[in-house]
């Protein structure tokens, strides 16, 4: 009985959190309440709280769920490819398809962006580290290969993924709301310090 009502849970949580994704695109994360959430999954807000305390609590479990779905299509875009070139082309313009989707679906505010950071740092610091990985591996293997010299390709990762990130965060601070941002310029900026790089390292 125990182990019914633990499923009988599970699946409950699973319809807030698709309820929720819904109303967030619908709606925008600010403007979206947990009255909203509770309507579209039919169920009244303080039962609610029994699996959520706070929208941002439901807001965080959607961005994770959307950076772990975001990591599994990038990585075999990038490998399909065999150019160090044309893989880092592939990882920018994915990566930055995927920030313009993330502040336009659920119609982020810049404001709100900013004040939510703090509350997902942690899946940040995750989602940084996987595509780290990525980068790392398009380098060792471009090493391994003969496209490239030997180099730390490690450090050169980090200071890469560091750089595109700060143009996105820079873009961000530009702007008041998530289409106003200018996406395209993040992505060439990024596609041009790729290209400065993998010129930098070429045999």
């Amino acid at each position: 009985m125990a182990e019914n009502a633990e499923i009988s849970q599970d699946l409950k949580k699973i319809q807030i959190f698709n309820a929720a994704r819904r109303t967030f695109s619908k709606f925008g994360f600010a403007k979206t309440t947990l009255d909203d959430i509770a309507e579209a999954v039919g169920m009244k807000k303080a039962s609610l709280y029994y699996y959520y305390s706070c929208k941002e609590e439901i807001f965080r479990d959607v961005v994770k769920s959307e950076t772990d779905e975001f990591i599994l299509a990038l990585e075999p875009k990038v490998f399909q490819v065999h150019s160090v070139k044309d893989q880092l082309k592939t990882f920018v313009k994915t990566r930055t398809e995927y920030f313009q989707k993330m502040m336009t679906l659920h119609n982020i505010t810049v404001q709100a962006a900013l004040e939510f950071l703090p509350l997902v740092e942690q899946i940040y610091k995750e989602f940084f580290e996987r595509q780290f990985k990525i980068i790392n591996t398009v380098f060792s293997q471009g090493i391994q290969n003969g496209q490239l010299r030997n180099f730390d390709s490690e450090r050169v990762a980090n200071v890469f993924l560091t750089a595109i990130e700060s143009f996105g965060l820079l873009a961000i601070h530009k702007s008041k709301f998530g289409h106003e941002i200018d996406y395209q310029k993040i992505q060439d900026d990024a596609a041009y310090l790729s290209e400065l790089i993998i010129d930098g390292l070429k045999k």
